[in-house]
């Protein structure tokens, strides 16, 4: 658990993370909008080939 929590804060203490920290919340929003749509996207490819598969 210790290793996890580690990693977390070099996460939390790294570049990137400080940037996100300090930026207004429409970057969070925005990481959220894009993220949900690429699960989107992946879940509706799986579906048409589950599709195609069943004729």
């Amino acid at each position: 658990m210790s290793a996890t929590l580690e990693v977390l804060n070099t996460l939390q203490n790294s570049f990137i993370g400080q940037s996100v920290a300090k930026s207004n919340h429409l970057v969070g929003a925005t990481f959220q909008v894009f993220h949900v749509l690429g699960f989107i996207v992946l879940l509706a490819s799986v579906v048409l080939v589950n599709l195609r598969l069943l004729g």
